[in-house]
């Protein structure tokens, strides 16, 4: 049997194309208008993403600049967050008591941090005074003549010296009101000060009326160092006349009488005083040897030749501070301008690459 042919499809009317041609035309206009509103949202999207990205990284940027302007404030030490566990310190082994071992170190260090002026190497060659040298010079007894001695008696020669540098500057020895009597614009109005002031006036000229000598010129051994030392300290702060007053407050900035450090040693420790009128100086015992070695070195640290010398080192430290920034500050240009030159060079290559590319795109 034959297949029916299949029946020929139904002419559309020119109503029946108009109407389908219009549907077909809305479905259109719809698709366009979804996609339009579709593309708009996204547009919005990405700006409302920008612009949290943009207010995110500003957020971020504000509380880095916080945490590093509190991180590179000053804080003290106890409230520092980030705190690191001391290595453990290696014990000091000494003979020194522990009360007295700032003392002991800052007499050590003065002896060599000053050695130059002191000229510590002529009677201590070599490394100078050693840690083990001050410190049996302080404990042991049983010598008149040993460390102690040659401790002592290298400090007295030395302040005695620093002494004639001055009053010659000064020109205290033609000075005709060196044996003026003290009154009140001399001493101050205090009168325990003034009293004692007085007092080391007299001890001052003491060595002059009865051996016609300065102490300075007195012998010194093993057997005088206790007097001249007891003589020395008492004359603190006595009043030599008044161009050496005036050079001293000149040139040790504002100096009075009573600044001398012997002269407030002996207003605070008379028993040691005490002690050296009744026994040698050799018997004392290790609190009262490390005082006076302390307060001889503070009157030495009040001489205008050592206060020059301080001013001239905290002149070159601070000088080398600023070599050091300068310095630091060129380095880290030359860093940043090594680096700059990196980047351009790694861009020309990357450009030079991009144009090769682009080039082969085209020959093909």
């Amino acid at each position: 049997a034959k297949a029916e042919p299949a029946p020929k499809p139904k002419k559309q009317t020119p109503e029946e194309l108009e109407a389908e041609m219009k549907k077909l035309r809305e479905a259109q206009a719809k698709y366009r208008e979804e996609m339009r509103i579709k593309a708009e949202e996204m547009k919005k999207k990405r700006i409302e993403d920008k612009q949290k990205e943009k207010e995110r990284k500003a957020e971020e940027k504000r509380l880095v600049k916080e945490i590093m302007q509190e991180w590179n404030s000053r804080k003290e030490d106890l409230d520092i967050e980030d705190h690191k566990e001391l290595p453990k310190p290696t014990p000091v082994r000494c003979r020194i008591p522990n009360h007295l071992v700032g003392d002991f170190l800052s007499i050590l260090e003065f002896l060599h941090s000053f050695s130059d002026i002191l000229e510590v190497k002529d009677s201590y060659p070599g490394t100078g005074v050693t840690f083990a040298e001050l410190e049996s010079a302080l404990i042991e007894t049983e010598a008149v003549d040993g460390a102690f001695y040659d401790i002592v008696s290298f400090m007295l020669v030395t302040l005695f010296d620093l002494q004639l540098e001055e009053e010659e500057e000064a020109r205290a020895d033609t000075d005709k009101t060196a044996t003026d009597e003290l009154h009140e614009g001399i001493t101050g109005k205090n009168e325990e000060i003034a009293n004692a002031i007085r007092a080391a006036t007299e001890t001052y000229l003491y060595t002059k009326k009865h051996l016609g000598l300065t102490l300075r010129e007195v012998h010194l051994d093993q057997w005088s160092i206790t007097e001249v030392v007891r003589l020395h300290l008492e004359s603190s702060g006595a009043y030599r006349g008044n161009n050496l007053r005036n050079w001293r407050y000149q040139q040790r900035g504002g100096w009075v009488l009573q600044d001398d450090p012997g002269f407030q040693f002996c207003m605070e420790n008379p028993q040691i005083l005490a002690s050296l009128h009744e026994k040698s100086i050799f018997d004392l015992g290790v609190t009262e040897k490390t005082k006076i070695l302390a307060v001889m070195m503070n009157q030495m640290l009040s001489f205008a030749g050592v206060r020059d010398e301080v001013d001239t080192r905290m002149e070159n430290f601070f000088e080398a501070k600023q070599e050091l920034k300068d310095a630091t500050t060129e380095e880290n240009k030359r860093v940043k301008e090594l680096k700059a030159e990196e980047w351009n060079r790694v861009k020309e290559e990357r450009q030079k690459l991009m144009e090769e590319r682009l080039k082969e795109a085209e020959n093909k």
